[in-house]
């Protein structure tokens, strides 16, 4: 008799999730939909007016493969753009160590320079990995050891140096 009981309970139970099936659609709640976002791609403009925004920065003491390196990311831009490239070492008085040096200016920092962004993205590689990526108003270009980062700048020109214009180098400023 309990199971007969139990059972019919059941039954009774289950009566209002048979019963509700004539909601009229206006009730129901709507899909909401989102409008599609096209994520605007921002560029850091390296050039302007036929002249070279950004410094390239190397090390101030640097293997031969880092230097080979600097030179060919110079020697590209300055034959396949016709712009000339200012590059220096960074040396800065009483900053020698590596990340210790905050510089305003626009750079193209190779290798570990004493730059902070350096520091930043170098503390981000594991063995055998490089990046090439944008922090601020820099874009650093630098592996886990010299041939890294002349693997590195070899993808640089390939990517955006070779795949400019002529006219302009853009950047994008998400890069990573």
């Amino acid at each position: 008799m309990k199971k007969f009981i139990s059972f019919i309970l059941a039954l009774l139970m289950m009566i209002p999730i048979f019963g509700c099936t004539d909601v009229p659609e206006e009730t129901l709640p709507q899909e909401t939909t989102f409008p599609e976002t096209e994520k605007e791609e921002t560029y850091l403009k390296l050039i302007e007016n036929g002249e070279l925004l950004y410094t390239l920065v190397r090390p101030e003491t640097c293997s031969a493969t880092l230097f080979s390196a600097i030179k060919s990311i110079k020697s590209t831009i300055e034959e396949k753009l016709g712009i000339s490239v200012k590059d220096t070492d960074d040396w800065v008085q009483g900053k020698p160590v590596a990340g210790e040096y905050i510089s305003e200016g626009a750079e193209i920092l190779v290798g570990e320079t004493n730059r902070r962004e350096s520091r930043e993205v170098y503390l981000t590689l594991s063995v055998g990995e490089y990046a090439i990526r944008a922090v601020g108003n820099k874009i650093v270009i630098i592996g886990y050891n010299d041939n890294l980062t002349a693997l590195a700048a070899e993808r640089f020109i390939t990517n955006f140096v070779n795949t400019s214009n002529g006219k302009d180098l853009l950047v994008p400023a998400d890069l990573n």
